[in-house]
């Protein structure tokens, strides 16, 4: 498979029969290792392709990243090393745009409230 990492997200959904499952590779990948590595989860852990969600988190947004960071469970990881600075970095990117996205609600509500009176 070639990733580094492997996370899985919210460990109740497999009784479900769903399954949630970030990979860190450590490197950007393309589509071509994507559909390969989401088939062979649907082959090796017999889910259905509904039921199952593969995100690649070095490319993914910063909000998805930071939800298996920090809600998910650590499956395994080859180099901790790599998988720290990735932590890291994308916790930085989440609360940053965190930030922007607080300030620029608060301008919204304050618009909106002048516009009503």
């Amino acid at each position: 498979m070639g990733a580094i990492c492997a996370i899985i997200l919210d460990k109740k959904s497999i009784r479900k029969g769903s399954l949630k499952i970030g990979l860190l590779f450590g490197r950007e990948v393309g589509k071509e290792v994507y559909h390969k590595t989401f088939s062979e989860f649907l082959e090796k852990l017999n889910v259905e392709k509904d039921n199952l969600t593969v995100e690649i988190l070095d490319t993914a947004p910063a909000l998805i990243a930071y939800k298996y960071l920090k809600e998910g469970t650590v499956l395994y990881c080859d180099d901790k090393n790599a998988f720290k600075r990735f932590k890291a970095a994308k916790i930085s990117q989440y609360l940053e745009m965190k930030d922007e996205m607080q300030v620029h609600a608060a301008i919204a509500l304050r618009e909106s409230e002048s516009l009503s009176e």
